[in-house]
């Protein structure tokens, strides 16, 4: 089991399956607060998608992103 403090470290190491076109969003980023999400209780991407758009400051300033606006639901899929 990876200790959670570690999270951003180790979903680093996996490999990023999007083509290299139009990747609008670093993936580590988006998986982390994936996982976060989820935690939190988000059920589906729509879920998912809020939990970003209500707390892209505070993500952004946590983790040192640049999101400007949270992902389009495709994004996520």
């Amino acid at each position: 089991m990876i200790p959670f403090p570690c999270l951003w470290q180790a979903l680093q190491d996996v490999t990023d399956p999007r083509g290299t076109r139009g990747q609008r969003y670093p993936f580590t980023p988006l998986m982390v607060f994936t996982v976060l999400a989820v935690l939190a209780g988000a059920r589906s991407y729509r879920d998912v998608i809020t939990f970003i758009r209500e707390r892209r400051h505070q993500l952004n300033e946590l983790f040192g992103t640049r999101l400007t606006r949270a992902p389009a639901l495709n994004t996520l899929r």
